[in-house]
């Protein structure tokens, strides 16, 4: 059996609750359970707190990023293409990079989801959309610049209309 590399960092035990949680001015919360430099970029996960009712994102894509989707508990409508699916605890979705999805909660109670994104680099995503959420007296922001930069910068392709 080959050994470790040299100076690999070893196995990291998250328990419950442990991560980073990161600074959002909404309700929900997400919280980076592997950061993308403890995979060295290849990928990162974050446990995300769906608050009740949350129509989610707009429908999206992404050309360099798959996405894979756990329900933990409660149930989440995700949709893929042109179709929209109920996913409740224990389903698993796949979003491979390319197709157009979003989700939403239409439950009266949260949902929690553990998001597992390839390549890493994500979870800073939300950080940005945090600042920006913050300094917009009002959603979605008059002026677009910000979120369209940001957008760009993390491969997420916002498809109009849909």
């Amino acid at each position: 059996m080959p050994e470790p590399a040299s100076g690999a960092p070893g196995a990291i035990v998250l328990r419950p609750g442990e991560g980073r949680l990161l600074p959002l001015p909404f309700e929900g919360s997400i919280m980076v359970r592997v950061p993308s430099e403890n995979t060295g970029g290849a990928w990162c996960q974050f446990e995300y707190v769906v608050p009740p009712r949350f129509s989610g994102p707009v429908p999206h894509y992404h050309t360099r990023i798959d996405e894979h989707f756990d329900v933990l508990e409660g149930a989440l409508v995700f949709r893929s293409g042109n179709e929209s699916v109920d996913a409740g605890a224990g389903s698993s979705v796949f979003v491979p990079r390319g197709v157009v999805h979003a989700f939403r909660n239409n439950a009266d109670t949260p949902a929690r989801m553990l998001v597992t994104m390839s390549p890493g680099g994500f979870e800073d995503y939300f950080i940005g959309l945090g600042a920006i959420i913050r300094a917009s007296p009002q959603w979605p922001p008059q002026d677009m610049t910000a979120l369209i930069d940001l957008n760009a910068r993390f491969d997420t392709i916002v498809v109009p209309g849909k």
